[in-house]
């Protein structure tokens, strides 16, 4: 749930939630040298919004789509909000414009005469979030920072039936244990 404010501020908080230190599971995941802000003026509805557990990149444009609202990416220089010498890229929610149909390259007009592609592994995953109803762990790999590539599991059939929060969480033994793993109660 998010509190109470305008979607841009929703905005603005969850993806901070998501790459500050003191804010993320592991203070190795979190990104430095990225500011996260809003230049939308206070012009809306206020209202506290239910976010469903997911990936950020999916709950990001559920909420960018309730105000038609964009988000860009300002790297430090002369047109960042922060100022020419300010050496932080910029995650920046704004009221944005949709130019997906005026924006249109073809090869057929000669526009494109050669094309270099970029191979991602963006879903090639190294890290889990599973999530019951009232237990959560964290599986990860060694990598950290940029080199992290977290996925979600919805598990709540795993420990629905418990009618309470468990107070003790038992651990595997040491050798059937993942290389690193992380397990916390949930707060419902």
């Amino acid at each position: 749930m998010i509190g109470a404010t305008y979607t841009w501020h929703q905005l603005v908080a969850m993806i901070q939630d998501h790459i500050y230190g003191g804010k993320v599971i592991d203070q190795n995941d979190a990104i430095d040298n990225v500011v996260v802000m809003t230049n939308v003026p206070g012009a809306g509805v206020v209202e506290t919004r239910p976010i469903t557990r997911g990936d950020l990149y999916t709950r990001v444009v559920e909420l960018l789509n309730v105000d038609n609202l964009g988000i860009k990416a300002v790297r430090p220089g002369s047109r960042s909000p922060l100022g020419p010498s300010d050496p932080n890229m910029v995650i920046l929610v704004h009221k944005g414009l949709d130019r997906s149909g005026t924006v249109v390259f073809s090869s057929v007009t000669g526009e494109i005469e050669s094309a270099d592609y970029l191979w991602s592994n963006k879903k090639a995953k190294n890290a889990i979030l599973i999530t019951g109803r009232w237990i959560e762990t964290v599986v990860k790999d060694p990598g950290v920072g940029y080199s992290r590539r977290m996925m979600f599991l919805a598990a709540s059939d795993i420990d629905s039936a418990f009618t309470s929060a468990p107070t003790d969480i038992c651990r595997a033994p040491a050798h059937m244990r993942p290389p690193t793993s992380i397990t916390r109660r949930v707060r419902v």
